[in-house]
């Protein structure tokens, strides 16, 4: 006879003691329809004002999907996730958006999934030319409003790196699950555009908007 033992996490038979906790409990479990996915986002210790101000405007489109960790973060997210995860978990968040700005890397935004608190898949983004929804003269979406989501360009539909990107940019941007959607009722537009990058030969600039 033999025998095999495997580790089982200490959380999966974990008892709530309050009312809150088994609240807790019962929406981290596994449901016939998941909820909505709630996006984190955060930012590395060196953030300076405009990566502040891109997270603010991400955050008041993702809302109330979104969180937004004002404290500035010690994570390195493609040398060690194990921050990462942790936060995830700690927010119940499987979608996230970290912002950073460093000499060596300059105005970044990663943005990735997680799937049982463990980090899935990722991409990082070199920000050019942000200017904040504050320099616009335009009405703010309702709180919650499910938004069109356009990607033009044909690498989105041929080039894998392209195609991985508007998986991951339409996962954080879907909104709210919805059977249905009154076109009358919607109040905003986010629009991802393809191009190739006329100063480095085979990479692309994706425009949002």
């Amino acid at each position: 006879m033999s025998t095999a033992a495997s580790s089982i996490p200490d959380d999966l038979f974990k008892k709530a003691k309050t009312g809150k906790g088994r609240r807790i409990l019962a929406e981290r479990a596994s449901k016939i329809q998941e909820n909505d996915k709630t996006v984190m986002l955060l930012r590395g210790p060196q953030a300076g004002q405009d990566v502040n101000a891109l997270l603010k405007d991400l955050y008041d489109m993702l809302k109330p999907n979104a969180v937004n960790l004002r404290r500035n973060e010690s994570v390195q997210p493609f040398e060690d996730p194990g921050t990462l995860e942790f936060l995830a978990k700690k927010n119940d968040a499987s979608l996230f958006i970290f912002g950073s700005k460093t000499k060596k890397r300059p105005f970044r935004l990663a943005v990735g999934r997680t799937f049982d608190h463990q980090l899935l898949d990722m991409e990082e983004m070199h920000v050019l030319n942000y200017v904040p929804a504050s320099q616009f003269k335009a009405e703010a979406p309702r709180l919650g409003s499910k938004p069109l989501v356009i990607f033009q360009g044909d690498g989105f539909g041929s080039v894998p790196d392209l195609q991985h990107a508007r998986s991951l940019l339409l996962d954080v941007f879907r909104g709210s699950q919805a059977k249905a959607v009154a076109l009358d009722g919607l109040d905003h537009v986010v629009v991802f555009t393809a191009v190739e990058d006329p100063e480095e030969p085979g990479a692309h600039l994706i425009c949002f908007r």
